[in-house]
């Protein structure tokens, strides 16, 4: 009940209940706090998946017996260590990630491969020693041979996987790159649509 009253009514009333407090307090009994804690409204978001170093070097393992197989042109032998790939990275990161589906991907480019006529299988094994001569025509300026191997890697790449593959995507922008590198703007400049993500980009750059 509030009270209205003159103040001289009131005192009595608060004395009184002062004294019940102090009562309570004496028998070990605390008052009621009617105080309410605001709610916390941070939620904190759980922590991501991540691969263990050792489950890092076993993919690494993976990765480096697909490539030998894929240069030896056994892409069916391959599929093998792609399917560990994915099945490592769906159960600890998940279906949904990135990892995952870029491990789905690489099975599905072994089969792909794998349909392939033998002219289109021979092509295809070629490539890792077409990427590697790219690689150190760049990196050492020998501009005008990063082109010759890039035109060379492009066309197999159009032929036998198609121009919207991201294989496709990335030998154009090799090519794109060392053409920039002679000045030849003008003929790398419509190679720029194939080009693969940023991330792609920058991992192909030295």
């Amino acid at each position: 009940m509030l009270c209205i009253s003159p103040r001289r009514r009131c005192g009595p009333i608060l004395i009184g209940l002062g004294l019940i407090s102090l009562g309570l307090i004496g028998l070990g009994v605390e008052p009621v706090v009617t105080a309410q804690t605001p709610p916390d409204t941070k939620t904190k978001a759980p922590p991501r998946p991540t691969l263990s170093a050792d489950q890092e070097k076993q993919i690494q393992s993976w990765q480096k017996s697909i490539a030998e197989l894929k240069s030896q042109g056994r892409f069916t032998d391959a599929v093998g260590p792609a399917r560990q790939i994915q099945a490592l990275c769906e159960r600890i990161l998940g279906v949904d990630h990135w990892r995952s589906a870029d491990a789905r991907r690489g099975i599905g480019d072994l089969d792909l491969m794998a349909r392939l006529p033998d002219q289109g299988r021979k092509a295809i094994q070629s490539v890792p020693a077409l990427k590697a001569r790219w690689d150190d025509s760049y990196r050492n300026g020998r501009y005008a041979d990063a082109e010759r191997v890039g035109r060379e890697h492009l066309a197999i790449d159009l032929k036998w996987l198609g121009e919207a593959h991201p294989e496709t995507a990335g030998s154009s922008n090799n090519l794109a790159v060392a053409l920039r590198s002679q000045g030849k703007h003008a003929a790398a400049g419509p190679r720029r649509r194939h080009s693969p993500s940023p991330r792609l980009l920058l991992s192909r750059l030295p």
